[in-house]
């Protein structure tokens, strides 16, 4: 009885031991068949990026920490081992896959090529596709019409990090602006000439008098003289035309673009609306989250010639890439002017902006843009401030400063509507101005107020601004 006892509890530990060792191996194997689903979908979100449309990237000013990792040209092969010398793969924030649409075969797959380029990165860097906190983008390049050229283009990842400084990016988004701007062609037409005529009748005498007898006057019969019957004198019905206007019978020179080079052209559309600059000083931010706005602006203003002769413009960084703790409310800088001018000096003002500083930190110093406007443009009577809706406005305590009515045209919506930019409008008795050519006026708003905004609803209640609901069916 002892022994038999003692045999059977020295079994009783291998066979729990055994069925650890299957349950661990299921472990291991499951969790094998995760991580690779996991990498799977990562990677089919990254093939889902839609590419951003450049001419070419120029890869001879970039600054330090910016590296980059060479390619063969249609191939997925890392060209140059040294690429990888001194890259830390926790100090990246930014990966860019950089390729050139010019193909010499209809057959060759250019997203499979992505793909295994992103495959191979993930070799090289393990783990780098789920690696938190990296922006990753895809830049398609445009300009290569041969293979020669395209092979001279660079191909492979551009790899930004800790350590870059913001005009890598904006060279990037410069890029991108020329080449859409590059898309823009002269358009000449006739619009055609059109006379309006207001119709006038009256009656005329014929000079003859009609007989009383009416199988005479049936016959055709016409009097000289009234005679002693006194007939009836023959009138008839004229009908004068008078020339009450014209229009048309002119020639019209003007710019068209490609609206297919542009994610959306809202912005572009909203701006068409307006005729005259002469009233307005323009602020613009152009840190970096506005670049695809910012562009809208530049093409309004190339369609239309005649603003820039009249209007004023303000562009602002939020301080020349000064660092985020020496910025303060009012003293931050980064501000850029320039009026009554053409569209070269316009746009290389501009592009001297955002040359100096992508924004740094989230918030933005809007107010002090606009009050500086006030101060250098004192005959413009309203403001037309282009925000970004995601950005924080860092010196909203200026605002009692802010002497005249300031309509702010609201970039970047998605659930939420920026409270300070609503507040900026309240106070200075000017309007919010959507994409899409929405207008509210927050003076005249009651609480409960609906306001849509493409499939979204939000509800304005105590000053501020709430989605309601979202339309299915719509995008």
């Amino acid at each position: 009885m002892f022994t038999g006892v003692a045999r059977t509890n020295n079994l009783l530990p291998a066979a729990v031991i055994n069925l650890m060792r299957i349950r661990l191996i299921c472990v291991l194997f499951l969790q094998a068949g995760f991580t690779i689903s996991a990498q799977t979908a990562r990677l089919e979100q990254l093939m889902a990026i839609r590419p951003e449309i450049v001419g070419e990237l120029g890869t001879d000013k970039l600054p330090a920490g910016t590296h980059l990792l060479h390619m063969d040209f249609a191939g997925a092969s890392f060209v140059r081992s040294a690429d990888f010398r001194n890259l830390s793969a926790d100090s990246i924030i930014g990966i860019k896959l950089v390729y050139t649409r010019f193909k010499e075969l209809e057959r060759f797959d250019q997203p499979e090529l992505n793909r295994r380029r992103f495959e191979a990165l993930e070799k090289r860097l393990p783990g780098i596709l789920k690696q938190p906190g990296i922006r990753w983008e895809i830049l398609e390049q445009r300009n290569a019409i041969t293979r020669e050229n395209a092979a001279r283009c660079f191909h492979g990842f551009v790899v930004m990090t800790s350590r870059v400084v913001p005009s890598a990016e904006t060279a990037v988004e410069i890029s991108k602006m020329e080449y859409v701007l590059s898309l823009m062609k002269d358009t000449q037409y006739q619009v055609p000439l059109r006379i309006d005529y207001k119709i006038k009748k009256r009656r005329v005498s014929t000079g003859f008098y009609l007989p009383r007898n009416k199988a005479k006057l049936d016959l055709g019969i016409r009097y000289e003289h009234k005679s002693l019957w006194f007939r009836k004198q023959e009138v008839k019905l004229v009908k004068d035309s008078i020339e009450r206007g014209r229009s048309g019978g002119y020639e019209v020179h003007t710019k068209t673009f490609d609206p297919k080079s542009l994610p959306d052209t809202m912005v572009l559309n909203t701006l068409n609306q307006i005729r005259s600059l002469k009233k307005y000083a323009l602020v613009q931010d152009v840190t970096g989250s506005m670049s695809p706005y910012t562009i809208q602006v530049l093409l309004w203003l190339q369609i239309k010639p005649h603003l820039m002769q009249e209007g004023r413009f303000l562009f602002f960084n939020d301080g020349d890439n000064m660092p985020d703790e020496w910025k303060l409310p009012g003293k931050t800088g980064g501000l850029y002017l320039v009026q009554h001018t053409g569209f070269d000096t316009l746009k290389s003002v501009l592009y001297r902006s955002m040359g100096k500083g992508t924004g740094g930190d989230l918030a933005e110093n809007n107010v002090e843009a606009i009050l500086k406007a006030i101060e250098v443009y004192p005959e413009a009577d309203t403001i037309l401030m282009f925000g970004d809706n995601q950005a924080p406005v860092k010196d909203i305590r200026l605002i009692s400063k802010v002497n005249r009515p300031v309509n702010v045209l609201l970039c970047g919506i998605q659930n939420t509507i920026n409270p300070q930019m609503v507040e900026i409008v309240k106070r200075t008795g000017g309007k919010l101005m959507f994409p899409g050519g929405v207008w509210f006026d927050p003076q005249k708003a009651r609480d409960g107020q609906l306001l849509t905004l493409g499939n979204r609803v939000f509800e304005y209640k105590n000053q501020k601004f709430t989605l309601s609901y979202v339309k299915r069916g719509m995008r």
